[in-house]
Formats: structure tokens, C-alpha cells, sequence
């Protein structure tokens, strides 16, 4: 069976370093497809797999104008300074293969050692509004509505 298709949703504001270093993770890792859902164009990061999407500003509706182009059978829906941890595309893929699972998330990490920051990635293992972030989905489909606001 061939590997199911992974579309990457990353609504931003602007270009940052760390959206600059997200998008060199996502191009070399095992991923369909990245959208960068922005109401402006970031034009030094666009190539055949990392694509710009207009949107307005906002989290939800960004994500939702990801939600209606992207094509692949997976959602993953990242911030854009998030960091890509080593094995989170074939983990990712694992858990969609277990039965009845069709949706989940990864749990947070900071490259700074900060007591909040550690607080809050420690918090982000349990069921909270801290949940919008680093989501994967195989039941998102276009039209669906966008859960976050």
C-alpha cells in the first residue's frame, strides 16, 4: 500500500527565521505538500512542495482556506515556529494506521529551558484549549469547519 499523502497547513503572519527553518525541515522530510496560508507572499521560501495560500489574518480562517485546496490524505496543522522533531513523519503515519484512531497531536517542546516554557510543554499532554497546536487528522476534509477560532 502505498505511503498516504501528508499536507502540511502553516498559517503565518509574516516570514520569520523560524518559519524559514520549519519550511527547510518540511522539504526534506517525507511530506506531500506545505501551505503556507499568509495574507502576504512569502517569495523566498515558495518552491514546488512549499506553496503560498491568501488568506486574512486569523488562525481560524487561515486554516480553514488550507483545509479547502489541500490534497493530501493527512492534515497536519503546525505553527509557524514550530520545530520538527526527528521521527514525527513515520510516527505520524503509525498512529493513523491503528484502528479506530483518526486524529491526534504532539505534545510541546521548547529548545529554551525556561521553568514556564517547561511548564506549558508539560501541560500540553493533557486534553486543554493548548490543543490547537501540532494536530494531524485523516477526517479533515474541505468543507469541514475549522475548530479553532
Amino acid at each position: 500500500m502505498a505511503a498516504r499523502r501528508i499536507s502540511v497547513i502553516i498559517p503565518a503572519l509574516t516570514v520569520s527565521p523560524s518559519l524559514v527553518a520549519l519550511t527547510e525541515q518540511l522539504r526534506r522530510a517525507d511530506i506531500f505538500e506545505v501551505l503556507i496560508v499568509s495574507p502576504r507572499k512569502p517569495l523566498n521560501l515558495l518552491t514546488n512542495k512549499v506553496k503560498w495560500l491568501a488568506a486574512r489574518a486569523g488562525r481560524g480562517p487561515q486554516i480553514q482556506a488550507g483545509l479547502e485546496v489541500a490534497q493530501g490524505d493527512i492534515i497536519w496543522i503546525l505553527h509557524s515556529d514550530s520545530q520538527i522533531p526527528h521521527g514525527a513523519v513515520p510516527s505520524l503515519r503509525a498512529i493513523l494506521t491503528r484502528p479506530n484512531v483518526s486524529f491526534g497531536c504532539f505534545q510541546l517542546g521548547f529548545d529554551k529551558s525556561e521553568f514556564w516554557l517547561r511548564l506549558f510543554a508539560w501541560m500540553s499532554r493533557f486534553e486543554s484549549v493548548l490543543k490547537d497546536e501540532r494536530i494531524f487528522s485523516s477526517t479533515l476534509t474541505r468543507g469541514d469547519e475549522c475548530p479553532v477560532e
